[in-house]
């Protein structure tokens, strides 16, 4: 090898070696670049999740069809049957039958 493709590598080693402003900040520098390159995968992982889990908050399903649309329609966009969002599948059940009756006793 020429001892002039030796001068940069070795000028470079002797910068990040010597205890100086420069070596310092370049060890910072690829300190604070590696932190970053292991934390954000991290937090765009995250990111993603709440994204999703806000979408999914905000799609309903049609009972009918199963199309998934985006908001609070009373009817499905698709094949146009009536949704209404709290309904349960046991509609035939009145409602006094799945009330609980609570009566107080005195304990001595």
């Amino acid at each position: 090898m020429n001892k002039n493709s030796l001068i940069l590598p070795i000028g470079l080693i002797l910068i990040i070696l010597l205890p100086n402003s420069l070596g310092r900040f370049l060890i910072d520098l690829t300190g604070s670049i590696l932190i970053f390159s292991l934390v954000a995968p991290i937090l765009i992982a995250g990111l993603g999740w709440i994204l999703w889990k806000i979408i999914q908050l905000r799609t309903s399903k049609c009972s009918s069809c199963g199309t998934t649309y985006f908001g609070n329609l009373q009817e499905c966009p698709l094949c146009g049957v009536t949704q209404f969002d709290n309904q349960s599948s046991d509609d035939t059940v009145p409602a006094s039958d799945k009330t609980i009756d609570v009566t107080v006793e005195e304990i001595e």
